[in-house]
């Protein structure tokens, strides 16, 4: 037994998280992340082995066409987050896994969930009318000699069926089951790796995406019947109370959020495809292998920010705004210290490869670009933390910023894509976050944190009885500790 006073040896490491702000949705997401980095250059070097390059241009191009499905969602689904964690802090859930608590927060609660499980039905339905021939049409035009046309139409196939799930997750995030979604995404990412490695290495070719998508459904059919049979089936249980109107509460904040997706979307998921026409297939497959490389990293320090999403709302619906404050600031400072480390060591990777002539750097941005792309993920990383802080007040003030800053991106990469390539498209897209996004988010920043909050913001009316915090919500400030 340890003197008392004395730290175990289990607690050192526990400590040591608790300091850098990892908790254990956190950690279940930087684990998620991790997976990707690991199993993300096996499965490059084995693109690179057994894919020609046209068939890697058409893989990645695969995976940026798919992207466009965000365009269906139109922002419901971050939405559905924000509202939902609002009302989460007068509910539970109860030994039956049922939701339960304030009838009236409830009913609002059930109301949305009905409304957005219809919408996602629709819209499934409509993306799948809509993907497949447009994705056909464009590889129609694509050199010949790659059979594309059954594992596209597969791969749509597979991604309409996902997207039913999408409300089911949002409202698992926004009702503070945090750590539990981060644990199935992790879960998911091995999944999704090991099937695509496996397809990758046996031949499947342009079925590594069908099968790996296929793989992702199961296991989503697997966790939610396992673990939220009860949660979802009070979604159809009828509800008597006051409901969620939402073309008064939920569109205003939708269609907002929805265009800034179309901005982000501008960013980078659509330089793949640009490059594919201006330049040919190989200079698409070195852009959407190094892009992906930027993605994760991006993922992997939005984690620190966005895993604390829905919490930040239920700290506005109680008026803590000190600790909310806290709370996103440390997480905001270690995302970017992430972001920076991160972007430093692969800019420096890939400058060696290309230094050695190394044969992958084949298949990657020459150091410059890659340079171009990782500084602006670095910028654009800090724009989301502060995206996520204004979105928990069920409020959407950037989408002006994102839809401008997208369009005058994708201006730029269709200006400099034939005369500079990939070099020209980084650029753009790094004078386009740096310059006009990100300064113009934290003028935004800070004008709605003064008007939203005024100058005795975290100050509680004494007239007003705020309850302490319900011990079934998960506090992200809270010390992580090995689960039992």
């Amino acid at each position: 037994m340890c003197p008392r006073g004395e730290l175990q040896p289990v607690e050192l490491p526990v400590r040591f998280l608790r300091a850098i702000g990892i908790d254990r949705a956190v950690g279940y997401a930087v684990l998620g992340n991790v997976t990707s980095l690991l199993l993300g250059p096996v499965t490059a070097l084995l693109i690179a082995w057994r894919f020609s390059p046209e068939l890697q241009g058409f893989h990645y191009t695969f995976g940026s066409l798919i992207s466009l499905q965000f365009l269906f969602d139109m922002g419901l689904g971050q939405a559905l987050i924000q509202f939902a964690s609002h009302e989460w802090s007068k509910l539970s859930l109860n030994e039956a896994g049922d939701i339960a608590g304030e009838e009236g927060a409830r009913s609002r609660l059930l109301s949305l969930g009905r409304i957005s499980f219809r919408w996602y039905l629709g819209a499934a339905a409509l993306l799948l009318l809509a993907l497949t021939p447009s994705g056909y049409h464009f590889f129609s035009q694509s050199p010949g000699g790659i059979e594309w046309t059954w594992p596209w139409l597969a791969l749509c196939a597979g991604v309409a069926m996902n997207f039913v799930l999408i409300p089911v997750f949002s409202f698992l995030q926004g009702c503070n089951q945090v750590s539990q979604f981060w644990f199935y995404r992790w879960i998911q990412q091995i999944v999704n790796g090991l099937v695509m490695c496996s397809a990758i290495f046996f031949g499947a070719g342009l079925w590594t995406l069908p099968l790996a998508t296929a793989a992702g459904l199961l296991w989503s059919g697997v966790f939610l019947g396992r673990r939220y049979r009860g949660f979802m089936s009070s979604f159809l249980l009828p509800s008597l109370g006051p409901r969620i109107q939402w073309r008064s509460e939920v569109w205003p904040v939708q269609w907002r959020i929805a265009i800034s997706w179309v901005g982000a979307y501008f960013t980078t998921s659509l330089f793949a495809p640009i490059l594919f026409r201006f330049s040919g297939p190989v200079a698409a497959g070195r852009m959407g292998l190094t892009a992906t490389l930027a993605m994760v990293l991006l993922a992997v320090s939005s984690n620190w920010v966005v895993t604390r999403g829905p919490y930040f709302g239920v700290l506005i619906a109680r008026g803590s705004f000190k600790e909310l404050d806290r709370l996103f600031w440390r997480s905001l400072l270690a995302s970017l210290v992430i972001v920076a480390l991160g972007a430093s060591v692969v800019t420096l990777g890939v400058y060696f490869l290309s230094y050695f002539r190394h044969p992958l750097s084949d298949r990657i941005l020459p150091p410059l670009a890659t340079f171009f792309l990782l500084l602006g993920t670095v910028f654009n990383s800090a724009t989301i933390g502060l995206a996520v802080y204004l979105r928990a007040h069920k409020r959407e003030p950037l989408a002006g910023t994102y839809l401008v800053t997208g369009i005058l991106i994708l201006a730029f990469a269709l200006f400099l894509a034939g005369p500079f390539g990939a070099e020209g498209v980084t650029f753009g897209y790094l004078a386009g976050v740096a310059c006009i996004q990100f300064p113009w988010a934290i003028r935004i920043f800070r004008r709605c944190r003064r008007e939203w909050r005024g100058p005795l913001a975290g100050a509680i009316p004494k007239n007003v009885d705020v309850p302490s915090m319900p011990v079934y919500i998960e506090d992200p400030s809270r010390e992580w500790r090995p689960e039992q």
